[in-house]
């Protein structure tokens, strides 16, 4: 089986990654070859990895059929993004036309051309939707509802990495199209570690500093902890936690305002802005609780490499975190921008460490039971046989 799998960027963030590794895990478990085609303009590091592991890729002029919500001039947009696509969608056709692929395989809902190109070979599309679009990035289609709908329906399946997803999508982005979930996985290797072992507790939030993925918040609630506040209306004034670091892996718009936010709240001492790391999997190994802040999360790689880390999860209650995190079971759920009730479920774990240990060997094992590269692959390697029918 030859596929084209068509990406939205070029940067190592969780679609790219999990692209990635479930390329790379088809290819030695079941043979399928890959070639990748991504835009030419982005920075990132995929075309090195791709490299490094043998995989033939593609740079082409693209422009997406998405824009920011606030964009102006919204209908010039979208006809100007018609005509772009129409001649950038040629110009890819003439080049890859003679690569007999099986199937073309599109690894975001943001870019359109797997779905022109599929049409043109006379090959099956699968389509995978991994975002909530306007809810999570403020982005919004440039194409009319009727032209959106009709490429999403022609695709042999529609595939979305949660059930939120898939929800948001049989509502709003594709209604009427064949739609499965299929879980994204990660590559498994560890073993159960014990988190909370040291005097000092280690807090880390890995994520694009923008303003969908929240960070804010955590800081907001760690600022509570330093300065002893708490929910409690009967405790005015509570004693402030001292023994914590807390680890912000990411880089992003919103950096200078967060880098703000820590100086002028006075917690500068146990906040460290650790910037971009592809070092993230052993990071965590020296963690003790993992946060994921997002209003609204398509379903979390890093949440998943948390537990696999044997980290509880403090998570906000929206979006698929709720299918990863299980309240008082393997981490805590929060109300979305509620710092309060953050700060009061960090101080439970900071202060009991039994119930983290606890809650981060609860965590392990669901990853290792429910979100493994192996199962992943197995889902999506069925996927493509059905669309081509093998």
């Amino acid at each position: 089986m030859r596929v084209l799998a068509i990406t939205y960027c070029r940067a190592m963030f969780g679609a790219n990654r999990a692209l990635f590794s479930m390329m790379k895990d088809m290819r030695e478990r079941y043979g399928v070859e890959f070639e990748v085609l991504m835009p030419a303009v982005n920075d990132g590091e995929l075309a090195e990895v791709l490299d490094a592991e043998g995989f033939i890729h593609y740079e082409m002029s693209m422009k997406m059929w998405v824009y920011p919500v606030d964009a102006t001039h919204k209908g010039l947009r979208g006809i100007s993004t018609r005509i772009k696509t129409f001649f950038f969608a040629n110009s890819i056709d003439k080049l890859l036309r003679h690569n007999r692929y099986d199937l073309v395989y599109t690894n975001n809902s943001t870019v359109q051309y797997g779905a022109i190109l599929a049409k043109k070979w006379k090959v099956p599309h699968i389509w995978h939707v991994r975002e909530f679009g306007k809810a999570d990035y403020d982005i919004e289609f440039s194409y009319p509802v009727k032209i959106r709908t009709a490429f999403f329906k022609r695709a042999s399946a529609v595939v979305a990495i949660s059930d939120a997803v898939a929800e948001y999508a049989r509502k709003e982005l594709c209604p009427g199209a064949n739609i499965q979930r299929v879980y994204d996985g990660i590559y498994f290797d560890k073993k159960l570690r014990v988190p909370g072992q040291r005097e000092v507790i280690n807090i880390v939030c890995v994520g694009t500093l923008q303003p969908g993925k929240g960070q804010s918040v955590l800081l907001e609630a760690v600022k509570m902890l330093v300065w002893g506040e708490s929910a409690d209306s009967e405790r005015k004034s509570a004693d402030g936690v001292d023994s914590i670091r807390v680890f912000i892996v990411g880089s992003g718009p919103t950096e200078e305002f967060l880098r703000k936010y820590v100086t002028d709240n006075g917690i500068e001492s146990v906040v460290e802005f650790c910037g971009y790391r592809s070092d993230v999997r052993s990071l965590l190994d020296t963690m003790d609780i993992g946060v994921i802040c997002s209003r609204l999360e398509g379903f979390g790689l890093v949440t998943c490499e948390y537990m696999e880390a044997s980290l509880p999860v403090i998570g906000a209650d929206s979006g698929a975190t709720t299918e990863l995190v299980e309240d008082g079971v393997n981490g805590y759920l929060y109300p979305p921008g509620n710092a309060i009730v953050l700060s009061d479920r960090l101080r439970l774990l900071i202060e009991n460490r039994d119930l983290l240990c606890e809650l981060g060997r609860n965590s392990y094992e669901c990853v290792k039971r429910e979100f493994t590269l192996e199962r992943n692959t197995d889902n999506m390697y069925s996927v493509f046989r059905n669309a081509i029918k093998l």
